[in-house]
Parts: C-alpha cells; sequence; structure tokens
C-alpha cells in the first residue's frame, strides 16, 4: 500500500495488489485493482484475463467471458486465456465453445497437462469416449502421476467399450429387425469376444480422424481470418497507389474459396471413413 501511496497511478502496484488480493481470497479487491491497472494500461492482455478469472470465482460467467475475450483480443497467443475461457464456457454451458477454448490451448501449449483433462472430462460428459481417452493419455504422457487422469482413462475405455458393443449389435435390450441394411448385416457377422478389441480400436480411429481434421480446419481458418480482414478493410478504404479495387474483390473471393474447398474435403472425407467402417459407426 506503501508503493501505491507514492504511485497512484501505477498499473505494476495495482497489479501487485490485484494478486495479492486474490491470493488472500478477497476478490472483490482484487477485481477493483485489475479494473485499475485496465484503465491505467488498456492493452495489458493478462489483467483482462485476470480480472475474467476473478469474475469466474464470483460467479459472473458473463462478464468473466467478456473480459477473457479482450485479453484474448490483445494477446491470442497465451494458452492460459483459452484454458480460463474454457473454463467459463463449460460453466455457461456453451460446450463446443468450451471444447474449442480446450483445445486452442493445447495447440499454443501442447504440454499443458491441465487442458487436456478438463477438455477430456468435458469430452466424457458429451459421450465423446474416444477423444476424451485420447486427451487423457496425453495428460498422463506429461505427467505421469496424475491419478485422476489415469481414472478418466479406464472409464472413458470402458465406456467406449460399452458403446462399440451396442454398435456392433450385441446389445440384447434392443431387438434386432427382420429386415437388415448392408451394414446390419455385417454387424451381425461380428463376434464381440473376437472382434470386440478391434472395434475399439477402430472406433477410437475413426473418432480421433474426426477431431484431427477439425482441429485443422480451425487452424486453417484462423491463419486465413487475418488476411480476409485485412482485404476486407483494403475494400472499405480508397485504394492509394497499389492494387485497384477489382484486384482486392479478387483476392477476396480467392480467399472465401479457399475455405469452401477446405469445408466440402473435410465432408468428403468423413463420409469416406463413416463407408469405410461399413457404417458401423453413427453420423
Amino acid at each position: 500500500m506503501q508503493a501505491l501511496a507514492l504511485a497512484p497511478d501505477s498499473p505494476d502496484c495495482h497489479y501487485g495488489l490485484a494478486a495479492t488480493n486474490f491470493l488472500l481470497g478477497d476478490l472483490e479487491g482484487a477485481a477493483y485493482h485489475f479494473k485499475e491497472v485496465i484503465r491505467l494500461d488498456p492493452t495489458r492482455a493478462a489483467a483482462h484475463v485476470n480480472l475474467g478469472a476473478v469474475y469466474n470465482r464470483l460467479g459472473r460467467l458473463e462478464e468473466a467471458a467478456q473480459a477473457i475475450l479482450r485479453g484474448i483480443q490483445l494477446d491470442p497467443k497465451r494458452a492460459e486465456s483459452h484454458y480460463n475461457l474454457g473454463i467459463v464456457y463449460r460453466k455457461l454451458g456453451q460446450y463446443e465453445k468450451a471444447v474449442q477454448a480446450y483445445l486452442e490451448a493445447t495447440h499454443l501449449k501442447p504440454d499443458m497437462y491441465d487442458a487436456h483433462y478438463n477438455l477430456a472430462n468435458l469430452l466424457m460428459e458429451l459421450r465423446r469416449f474416444a477423444q476424451a481417452a485420447h486427451h487423457y493419455k496425453l495428460a498422463l504422457e506429461i505427467k505421469p502421476d496424475l491419478e485422476k487422469a489415469r481414472i478418466g482413462l479406464e472409464a472413458a475405455e470402458k465406456a467406449l467399450h460399452e458403446e462399440t458393443r451396442i454398435l456392433a449389435g450385441t446389445d440384447t435390450a434392443h431387438p434386432s429387425r427382420t429386415e437388415a441394411s448392408p451394414a446390419e448385416a455385417w454387424q451381425r457377422t461380428l463376434d464381440p469376444q473376437r472382434d470386440g478389441p478391434v472395434l475399439v480400436r477402430l472406433h477410437q480411429a475413426v473418432i480421433e480422424t474426426e477431431t484431427l481434421c477439425r482441429d485443422y480446419c480451425l487452424h486453417v481458418e484462423k491463419v486465413l481470418q487475418p488476411s480476409l480482414e485485412e482485404l476486407a478493410g483494403r475494400l472499405l478504404a480508397p485504394a492509394k497507389g497499389g492494387d485497384g479495387l477489382d484486384k482486392c474483390v479478387e483476392q477476396f473471393e480467392q480467399q472465401i474459396q479457399r475455405l469452401h474447398q477446405l469445408q466440402k474435403h473435410f465432408q468428403e472425407l468423413m463420409k469416406r471413413i463413416r463407408e469405410t467402417s461399413g457404417g458401423l459407426f453413427p453420423k
């Protein structure tokens, strides 16, 4: 406090007090000082994200998401920001946004085991068992003594095996129809004792392939987005001695076409994966 009295307009002093108050459990005090940091230095991304973390603890989830998003706008390469955003989105029930936020955190910081673990837990809730198992394994590779991840992995593999058993037509609770499609007929030839482990691995491979494809689409879209925004700005502003308006329009259309081609390739790949699986896996 003496430092703040000597330099009341120092964002560093307020930042230190905010961190201290947070550690002491004074969340309102922490929020006040983080807001003072932002008032004095609006471009300090960490202050926005940490304010969001405080709002999260206070249960002010919408404000938390807004604060963290502002921090990400200022510094999009900070994995912890996306991780915190994933936590808030999950509490808000915006599960797909939470999944994408956690994935972005793991892309930026692959050894962030907490992000892999929390993502795996969320995927379990969404019944995406193969993806959950994948991220539990990654968490354990980074931190082998993370017992809760080991327990989660066992649960995911058990759920995946049970799901595969049902998909293979061995669930007696649902009697078979007299008319069977080719895929259903193929499923009935399966021996759960003989083919069960293979089906589990195949199911996991299909789901992980889908995950990788979606992640790739997300990555490419983010790579293209800045150039799209730049071209849009050039369309709105008068051309100055460079490319004419027609050239800007042409480049913009090319970028849009690249996005559409990527989406089309992804859809075709998913179709081939499911055809190859003999119809075993539902859409």
